[in-house]
């Protein structure tokens, strides 16, 4: 009997080692599982990275595009900038001159004008100094009438009186 008991023992320490073998096998088998789910998980994850790289690669080719292109747009807004400056600058000198030259004309007109004034009332005086002298001779000749037929008049009168005495 004893070696039925030995045998016995045997089989229940292989019994138990069996169930703590599938214990364990089970307990690896889940930790298997769990690993592969989170390598699945990690190779998920690396793909949407993977994914999302791409995307910002795409992305920062076409920030950089454009920032290409509006630094283009800013070099001509700058150059824009640059030359309606120099345009203003030139209508600044412009403006400046015609306002110069308005000035001058302005000025030259007024002259012109003073001394047409100057020549018209010189002319005028003139005009006013013949006919003051023809007044001043027609005032002269017409006392000398006057006189004379005041003389006249005395003379009528006293002729007058003369043949009514």
């Amino acid at each position: 009997m004893h070696d039925r008991e030995v045998l016995q023992t045997a089989q229940r320490e292989l019994s138990d080692l069996a169930d703590k073998l599938k214990a364990k096998t089970s307990r690896i088998s889940k930790r298997e599982k769990a690993l592969t789910l989170k390598e699945r998980d990690v190779e998920a994850r690396e793909r949407a990275l993977s994914d999302l790289k791409g995307r910002l690669s795409t992305r920062d080719r076409e920030l950089s595009d454009r920032e290409k292109e509006l630094d283009g747009r800013r070099e001509l807004l700058d150059k824009r900038d640059r030359e309606m400056a120099g345009r203003g600058q030139k209508l600044k000198s412009a403006e400046g001159r015609m306002k110069e030259d308005v000035e001058r004309l302005v000025g030259e007109k007024m002259k012109r004008r003073e001394e047409d004034l100057q020549k018209e009332m010189e002319a005028l005086n003139k005009r006013c100094e013949e006919t003051m002298s023809n007044l001043g001779r027609d005032n002269k000749r017409l006392q000398t009438s006057l006189k004379e037929l005041v003389a006249i008049n005395r003379q009528l009168r006293e002729q007058v009186y003369e043949t009514d005495v």
